[in-house]
């Protein structure tokens, strides 16, 4: 039994496999934790799908090095060195 009021669980890049978080999850709590360097991440698929077959769910995979592909967001006033 978990404190009410915990709502964050903060832990090592180690526990970030689908089955933990998904156990964190069915405790109604947020994870916090860094991708494990091996992290499978890709883009959801926007585009027009065909008649026929299978619907796509991914369109290719994320690459850090090139960040053309996410929106970036104004700057906080006063933080000019944030950029989300």
């Amino acid at each position: 039994m978990r404190p009410t009021r915990v709502r964050y669980l903060v832990a090592d890049g180690f526990y970030t496999k689908q089955k933990y978080v998904d156990g964190v999850r069915s405790c109604n709590l947020h994870l916090i934790t860094k991708l494990r360097g091996d992290a499978n991440l890709r883009y959801l698929f926007c585009g027009q799908q065909k008649n026929r077959g299978r619907h796509r769910l991914y369109c290719g995979k994320v690459n850090f090095q090139d960040l053309s592909r996410f929106d970036s967001l104004s700057p906080v006033k006063g933080e000019d060195h944030l950029h989300l």
